[in-house]
């Protein structure tokens, strides 16, 4: 696998140009990941295959991958992966929540017991076990009267004590799962965008720090998913992407070095950080799903998720890819510095 480079570089306005080459690695219904670790999670045909196995796990440091198997168990994680766990619900279809916790550095379960409030609370709602950090686990919330018009929110439980708490996201505050206090406040002059949702109105979007910068994920006032990339201590507010329509938001990764998302049938653009140098990247025919419909680009990468070392990329049909994490060349770095 291998990047190459075109055009002229020098041109500050001009993005990079870079071709990348993808490699299969299977079949997969999700994937998620952080700087050193990616879970694909296993898609509806492997798992009647193999009863109870639920994915594959990548460890980049060491190239070491583990099939994950756990009987009844299910992942719904989405976004990156914000802590030493992935978090799977094990109920099997049985009344509440039963959350389990698998070690990405060990590969030892973890049971963890809902607090009891959350038991009650659970018993008009659906409350699943979604994200996990090394002090809380999150629990995504969903309450659909008469089965539609669904609204979503988040409950926090302590991995230290089992105490419940509501989601501390303000305008200028966000849950880290990795903090004791659980509430996290913004570096100025960042703000949590807003965000139009279709039954609830105005609410609070999303921000994600990664070091001093931030991805800014909110709405216009018709609805339309936008990105921002944001920095502490300055004005930066880029646009990066903006859906086509309301409930259509282009997939997005990024990591320390850079912001991924895609732009065309066979392209996706990006910025490098913390240069905030633009490029292309051009994609192969056969990474696109062949049902790719233009400007939803949903249908055609379905997700994406960038580790230090990889880029990976799920196509709508369900196939997984992996190419080397596009980096900044060295000549357009020490250009950027001047």
């Amino acid at each position: 696998m291998f990047l190459t480079a075109f055009g002229a570089v020098g041109a500050a306005a001009r993005p990079l140009r870079l071709h990348v080459v993808v490699r299969a690695f299977g079949s997969a219904s999700a994937v998620i990941s952080n700087s050193r670790y990616v879970f694909a999670e296993a898609d509806d045909a492997a798992e009647a295959a193999e009863p109870g196995y639920v994915g594959t796990l990548v460890d980049e440091k060491t190239g070491r991958r583990t099939r994950v198997v756990r009987p009844g168990c299910a992942n719904f994680q989405a976004g990156p992966i914000d802590g030493p766990w992935l978090t799977f619900d094990c109920s099997a279809g049985s009344y509440g929540p039963a959350p389990e916790l698998y070690s990405l550095a060990g590969g030892q379960w973890q049971a963890v017991t809902p607090n009891p409030h959350l038991e009650g609370f659970c018993s008009t709602t659906r409350c699943v076990p979604s994200d996990a950090g090394g002090a809380w686990m999150q629990y995504l919330v969903s309450n659909c009267p008469g089965g539609e018009h669904c609204s979503f929110s988040y409950e926090f439980q302590s991995l230290n004590g089992g105490e419940l708490r509501s989601d501390p996201t303000a305008d200028h505050t966000i849950a880290d799962l990795n903090s004791r206090s659980l509430a996290r406040p913004l570096c100025a002059p960042l703000r949590v965008p807003r965000a139009w949702y279709t039954f609830t109105g105005f609410g609070l979007g999303s921000l994600t720090m990664d070091g001093k910068f931030a991805i800014a994920q909110g709405t216009n006032a018709n609805g339309t998913p936008t990105a921002y990339l944001e920095r502490c201590g300055s004005s930066l507010h880029e646009l990066l992407v903006k859906g086509p329509y309301a409930n259509a938001a282009p997939p997005l990764a990024w990591n320390s070095g850079e912001v991924l998302w895609q732009s065309a049938t066979y392209q996706l653009s990006g910025v490098f950080l913390p240069s905030l140098r633009r490029f292309k990247l051009d994609l192969p025919q056969h990474a696109v799903s062949p049902g790719c419909m233009p400007p939803d680009f949903r249908s055609c990468i379905e997700q994406m998720a960038l580790t230090n070392r990889t880029l990976y990329l799920l196509s709508a049909d369900g196939q997984l890819w992996t190419a080397i994490s596009p980096h900044q060349p060295i000549a357009t770095k020490k250009r950027a510095r001047r």
